[in-house]
């Protein structure tokens, strides 16, 4: 269906892509990964024809459709967003599927919310028929049903062919048999077979088998320059030789006949170590290994919302109740639109509710990672200063310890990519020692290391835990134990993620 040939792209100086080559059959789902910035969606740009390589081919079989679909996160604004599509019918029909028939779409469509918008892409996307596949981080902003209903609307279609960018572990494992991933040091593409959780065990044995090649190698090679030098000091004892007497001629002439002995083992090392090619140790990433524990115990009730109630335009969250236990992991699930972000914002009392009150607890520190971060030209370092109360020098410290160095802390807030913000926050966290974490939609914009890096986190946090996300893999990974829904503005507890996830097995793909 798709063959690409040695594609080759950099900018300036700077190689993005080098030499990339692969082959996607009819009917294969192949996932394309690696760090934010690698060259994925260039990749995936070059593939559909909207961006120019440096060198390379693409073919696609002949008579197939190809349709691609961006990673954006821009509304679009005009009416109709379902305009241009060669299959209308079909694109109406997958926006009932995916519960959007609320939406006017006759409309200015900027209100819509950012799972809206992403939703209307899908349904665009695929109501195409198209025989190839192109989608870049198809799931963001997606629910669990519609999620479900991409997994499914995938999984029923054996004819066309699927190349998808995600950093949703739990989508890739299973829709994806073939992992591509951009190495962030060579450019190239290295290819797994089977899914994501393969790609993570194929990947980790590669690295152990790798770096113990590199230690077998290096001890070869320390070994021989050993004996190397032992040997340049046998030639060089033996040409110099005792000192000439009656009583040891002998002995001089054994000596000289060990130099050329040595001699002759020394060029032979010398053209052993000459002839191994040298392996560069395995590089690995910067990794975050930090201690987030609180540094005070808040009392046993975290939080408790009795009755609150919160109208926006024609929203209307509540009346709804609410409590937290020290040490709890909670989640809140719920569909686009439901109001979970605004819950949090009320909990974290940004904004005021219309009734009802929420009362913390006896000694709660609460750390907020907002879904949106606040917009700011300040300095990072200066940010940083202000929201810990740390001075110069071990805000410069901490900062360090998370990845930013002495350079970067002068930048901007807005350079900061989103895994690089989300070190800064946790940094930020730590300084304050705070015992309550609140995160919406953690891992949106993520990679897949600063996710790792995330969960790492998260797992040795000792404190209280409350979490908005729609990515499942992450909410099995830092151990969520209570789960919330929250549909029609009132909050009900659920058993687990599974069972959620069955109150959507019959959702239509």
């Amino acid at each position: 269906m798709l063959k690409v040939q040695n594609i080759s792209k950099s900018y300036g100086t700077e190689p993005v892509l080098n030499r990339i080559s692969f082959v996607i059959n009819r009917g294969e789902r192949v996932g394309l990964v690696g760090p934010n910035g690698i060259g994925k969606s260039t990749l995936l740009r070059i593939i559909s024809g909207i961006e120019k390589s440096d060198g390379g081919d693409v073919h696609l079989q002949k008579g197939a459709r190809l349709v691609y679909m961006p990673q954006s996160e821009m509304r679009d604004a005009s009416p109709n967003p379902l305009n241009g599509s060669n299959s209308k019918g079909n694109a109406w029909k997958l926006v009932s599927d995916l519960h959007l028939n609320h939406l006017d779409l006759k409309r200015d469509q900027t209100h819509n919310s950012g799972g809206e918008a992403s939703k209307i892409k899908l349904a665009k996307a695929l109501s195409e028929q198209a025989d190839m596949y192109v989608l870049d981080e198809p799931t963001n902003n997606l629910d669990f049903p519609a999620l479900r209903f991409l997994e499914r609307a995938i999984a029923n279609d054996s004819k066309s062919a699927f190349l998808v960018v995600s950093h949703d572990r739990e989508f890739l494992d299973r829709i994806v048999s073939r992992i591509f991933e951009i190495d962030e040091f060579s450019h190239s593409i290295k290819e797994y077979t089977g899914n994501y959780s393969n790609y993570e065990r194929e990947k980790k044995l590669g690295r152990e088998l790798e770096f113990k090649r590199w230690e077998e190698q290096q001890k070869v090679v320390t070994r021989l320059e050993k004996s190397l030098e032992e040997k340049k000091l046998w030639v060089a004892k033996g040409k110099k030789g005792p000192k000439i007497t009656d009583n040891n001629k002998l002995g001089r002439g054994s000596a000289k006949d060990r130099s050329k002995v040595h001699g002759g083992a020394t060029k032979n090392i010398e053209t052993r170590l000459k002839n191994i090619e040298i392996a560069q140790k395995p590089r690995d990433r910067w990794e975050l290994h930090f201690d987030v524990s609180p540094l005070k115990r808040s009392g046993d009730i975290v939080m408790r919302a009795v009755g609150i109630e919160k109208e926006l335009g024609r929203f209307h969250l509540g009346p709804l109740s609410f409590e937290m236990q020290y040490g709890e992991r909670t989640a809140i699930l719920g569909l686009n639109g439901t109001g979970k972000t605004t819950l949090l914002n009320l909990l974290m009392g940004n904004i005021v509710p219309d009734a009802g009150e929420i009362k913390r607890g006896s000694k709660v520190d609460v750390g907020f990672l907002e879904q949106i971060p606040v917009a700011s030209d300040e300095k990072i370092l200066d940010k940083f200063k202000c929201g810990t109360g740390l001075q110069e020098t071990e805000a410069r410290k901490l900062l360090h310890k998370f990845g930013l160095g002495e350079h970067d802390v002068y930048k901007p807030y807005t350079v900061l990519s989103p895994g690089e913000r989300m070190r800064l926050e946790i940094a930020g966290f730590v300084a304050r020692g705070v015992n309550l974490l609140v995160l919406d939609e953690p891992t949106n914009n993520l990679d897949l290391e600063a996710i790792y890096e995330l969960e790492k986190v998260l797992s040795g946090f000792t404190g209280t835990l409350l979490v908005v996300t729609h990515d499942r893999r992450f909410l099995k990974n830092i151990g969520i134990n209570r789960f919330y829904v929250l549909a029609g503005g009132s909050l009900k507890g659920v058993a687990s993620l599974g069972a959620y996830e069955e109150s959507f097995s019959d959702y239509r793909a």
